[in-house]
């Protein structure tokens, strides 16, 4: 079963995340920029991941998102529910 686009969004942001926010949060901006998707898209996505526990999203000026807990303790499994029907 081929994925959607939300849920192809999902997977590579959390990839992203886990190889770059080992210094701290990262911006929607950012990830966005380098991943090429709709900034307002992906803030959408990054918002529902941290409502299912997979991101932690900080506010401020140095805010952005963060894994919740470490990447070998997420599945692929957990980031895909939130977009995919069973």
């Amino acid at each position: 079963m081929p994925l959607n686009s939300t849920t192809q969004y999902a997977l590579r942001a959390v990839l992203y995340v886990a190889e770059h926010g080992s210094a701290g949060p990262i911006r929607v901006d950012a990830i966005a920029a380098d991943l090429r998707a709709p900034r307002n898209y992906l803030s959408k996505t990054m918002h529902a991941l941290a409502r299912a526990g997979i991101l932690k999203s900080e506010r401020g000026p140095r805010g952005g998102f963060r894994l919740a807990r470490p990447a070998h303790q997420i599945s692929l499994g957990e980031v895909v529910a939130p977009f995919e029907p069973m």
